[in-house]
């Protein structure tokens, strides 16, 4: 009786133990999975779009040849269905009188000796359908061939006019690069560009909110199954910042490289939002005054080259504290432009 207790009383511990370990590994999994999308936001930009060169988009203008995935109607293989005919016959009047009663070799013999008197309609029957199937075949081809040799006439001629410096395509194709782009915030980065000149475009970007995207604590699971936040110091978190919002402006200026072939460098007047000290203080403070040229954007590879080296190399301008805080810069004088249109990136 007492091994039963003892047994009983063993079961229901191990059984404890495991419902334990289960909701803890749970646990851990969130918080993992927690940590890793907020290293995927960090590292949206990585790596960062192709930049093609001009001889890529002029190569690009060569019509490509159409294909499709739609397949022609197979042809009658007449012998097949000769035999199949011979085979409904043989059949049909074998569920009649009095071949129903007979060895199933007379209702075939019965059926040869009707097949020449109805093959020949039963083939025109299979003929048509194969002409007809054929045919909407041959219309479906043509409809998406059409399709097909419309689009890469609007493709090539919006290269022709991107390759050629139209401004007007180049104002157009911004303002859909800046539409469609995803960006992994909450909050939309709202921007301004300035359609300077086909080799040159000038961007005034405003920054994601540091506190609304950089984690301010780490949370770890303690042994009794409970979470406890670790706060994150200021210089690990304004590194996070720093590259992120960095990456940010890099992911933007090759976005617009890889569209606009004739476009040899971007400017960028990166500002955030910080609380007011005094009343006369501005609400928008810049942080990064970066000029990107295509070459050398072409060339760095954040896996190899750290951020800050690349933008000290290119002579960007922005004021970092020791803990790698952005401070406030004064604002770029390009930044005085007439030609000022908006455009919003998702």
């Amino acid at each position: 009786r007492h091994t039963r207790y003892w047994r009983d009383w063993s079961s229901d511990v191990c059984s404890s133990d495991l419902e334990q370990e289960d909701k803890a590994s749970a646990t851990q999994h969130v918080i993992d999975d927690e940590w890793e999308h907020y290293q995927h936001i960090l590292n949206f930009w990585k790596p960062l779009p192709e930049i093609p060169s001009l001889d890529n988009f002029i190569q690009a203008q060569e019509k490509k040849p159409f294909q499709s995935i739609l397949m022609p109607p197979l042809e009658p293989v007449w012998m097949d269905e000769q035999s199949k005919c011979v085979n409904l016959l043989s059949t049909s009047i074998k569920s009649k009188w009095p071949y129903n009663f007979l060895p199933a070799y007379f209702a075939r013999k019965k059926a040869k000796e009707l097949f020449p008197t109805v093959w020949p309609e039963k083939e025109a029957e299979i003929q048509k359908l194969y002409s007809d199937s054929f045919a909407d075949y041959q219309q479906r081809l043509q409809k998406e061939q059409d399709e097909w040799d419309a689009k890469e006439t609007e493709r090539i001629a919006w290269l022709q006019r991107l390759t050629s410096g139209d401004m007007q395509e180049i104002t157009h194709t911004l303002n859909e690069i800046f539409t469609g782009m995803y960006l992994p915030f909450k909050s939309q980065s709202q921007c301004r560009v300035f359609f300077d000149t086909p080799d040159l475009t000038s961007m005034n970007l405003d920054l994601p909110i540091m506190e609304e995207i950089i984690f301010p604590v780490r949370k770890k699971l303690l042994k009794n199954g409970e979470i406890r936040e670790v706060a994150r110091g200021k210089e690990e978190r304004n590194r996070d910042y720093f590259d992120l919002v960095t990456g940010e402006c890099a992911f933007m200026a090759a976005e617009i490289f890889s569209y606009l072939p004739l476009c040899q460098a971007v400017r960028i007047a990166a500002h955030t939002q910080r609380p007011k000290t005094m009343e006369t203080d501005p609400i928008d403070n810049y942080v990064l005054d970066i000029k990107f040229t295509r070459d050398e954007l072409k060339n760095f590879n954040p896996e190899i080259t750290p951020m800050l080296s690349f933008l000290v190399h290119s002579g960007a301008r922005f004021n970092q504290t020791p803990d790698y805080k952005l401070e406030r810069i004064d604002p770029p004088s390009w930044l005085k432009h007439e030609d000022v249109q908006n455009a919003k990136a998702d």
